[in-house]
């Protein structure tokens, strides 16, 4: 969804209203996303876009943090 969509706003609000902690990071809306599944790859496999690559690997990054966390703390 484009960042300045309403649409986008609304599941920003809907997300903050379950008292859950929204991921610091987030994917824009980008080409290269779609062009990389088109070719069966992940975007860090077949984007073009550093910045695309870039987003996707700071979400897995801090999926992955945030899943060890919660690990340990079990």
């Amino acid at each position: 969804v484009p960042p300045r969509a309403r649409l986008t706003s609304e599941i920003v609000e809907q997300i903050d209203g379950t008292g859950l902690e929204r991921a610091t990071h987030h994917l824009g809306n980008r080409v290269a996303y779609a062009a990389a599944m088109g070719q069966g790859k992940s975007a860090t496999e077949g984007a073009r876009s550093q910045t695309a690559r870039t987003e996707i690997s700071a979400l897995a990054t801090e999926i992955s943090e945030r899943l060890e966390a919660l690990a340990e703390s079990a």
